[in-house]
């Protein structure tokens, strides 16, 4: 059976306690503040590619 890791970008803000316990998130579409996800609400997960999770915290939650 194959291992497959998956890595997932959120905010810190309630800290590292909090996103062990409560990881996943889900992502939603916002319209009524015109924030919407890159393929509608769901969970984004980056399968064995940590740099890209990387990469969306640091455009999406300005690294924190």
């Amino acid at each position: 059976m194959k291992k497959v890791v998956l890595h997932h970008t959120c905010s810190r803000k309630n800290g590292e306690a909090f996103v062990l316990k409560n990881a996943p998130f889900l992502a939603e579409d916002d319209p009524q503040n015109r924030k919407y996800q890159f393929l509608g609400t769901g969970y984004y997960l980056w399968e064995d590619d940590i740099e890209q999770a990387h990469h969306w915290g640091k455009v999406h939650y300005k690294n924190s």
